[in-house]
């Protein structure tokens, strides 16, 4: 009997585990965009990558998931997955390109857990 108790004591100290199960959630980036300068004549924001922009289906084989941007005066927001060296642009009612950026976003972690990850915020300004 002895025998077991001393097997279960040693075999207990090696249990022990200092992995982190993280959820299984697909956490979204928020990319705010401020218009800076003549805001009143862009009509739209579109976020594009290697010519192929948000509003066209083929968005998502570049990497770019958005749902659309919510408009309040002259900030977009956009929630979604964007990719590394997107471009910005800034359209007027015609469809004329007013600013064409590529853009390196800093990210920030907004919520979650540094092991596991979370929803991450970004922003950046277009000068027009």
């Amino acid at each position: 009997m002895h025998g077991i108790a001393v097997f279960l004591a040693l075999g207990a100290t090696g249990c022990t585990s200092t992995e982190v199960t993280c959820p299984a959630i697909a956490y979204f980036a928020t990319l705010e965009v401020r218009v800076a300068g003549a805001a009143a004549s862009v009509d739209d924001v579109v976020l594009c990558l290697d010519d192929v922009c948000a509003t066209e289906g083929a968005a998502s084989e570049v990497g770019i998931v958005t749902t659309p941007p919510v408009r309040s005066d002259d900030t977009w927001t956009f929630t979604g997955e964007f990719p590394e060296g997107m471009t910005v642009r800034a359209v007027d009612a015609a469809g004329e390109v007013l600013v064409d950026q590529v853009v390196d976003v800093t990210w920030t972690r907004i919520g979650g857990t540094e092991a596991c990850g979370g929803p991450t915020f970004g922003s950046l300004t277009l000068e027009i």
